[in-house]
């Protein structure tokens, strides 16, 4: 399989368009990704203390002159919120089909593999990969001196013990 050809540029956020369905036309499918508002919140959060949009780039497609985004529509909306005025774009390019183009904005918005928790509770901040937009089973949370679990905002939850780290599992204390 060959590799496709792209280039990225550093375009203006002002110049940019959500996908919200006006490609449809040449049979590619409005972006289908939803947002929690606590989870929009942790993106804008996020930008707002590390400005990423360099390294993290949206993926755009260029139709009838204007720069529709298949990759990164809440990182765009959340950058239009906040003021960030220039983004580094990959821009697809323009003669794909459209099967292509819908596969894009899924393969995107999708995640094949499987988080490794027992490296994110051993090797990771809770809190950063919280902020992060990480779901971890416990959420945010700190280890006391005794290696109990002190959960900060899951309330059903009293605490979790770790009982052995060899064990790579926990025990949940519920009130």
């Amino acid at each position: 399989m060959e590799c496709t050809e792209t280039k990225t540029l550093l375009l203006n956020v002002a110049d940019l368009q959500p996908n919200e369905g006006q490609l449809e036309s040449i049979g590619v499918h409005a972006n289908p990704r939803q947002i929690s508002e606590a989870d929009y919140a942790k993106l804008v959060s996020s930008l707002r203390e590390k400005n990423l949009t360099g390294v993290l780039p949206l993926k755009v497609y260029q139709h009838q002159g204007a720069w529709i985004v298949l990759g990164g529509n809440m990182r765009l909306r959340a950058m239009q919120e906040i003021g960030i005025e220039k983004v580094s774009c990959i821009v697809v390019p323009g003669d794909m089909d459209a099967e292509s183009l819908n596969e894009i904005i899924i393969k995107d918005n999708s995640t094949f593999g499987t988080w490794d928790m027992d490296a994110l509770a051993n090797e990771w901040d809770a809190d950063k990969l919280a902020a992060w937009g990480v779901d971890t089973p416990l959420g945010a949370g700190i280890l006391d001196e005794n290696g109990n679990y002190q959960a900060e905002d899951i309330t059903e939850y009293e605490q979790a013990q770790i009982l052995n780290p060899e064990d790579e599992y926990i025990i949940i204390t519920c009130s």
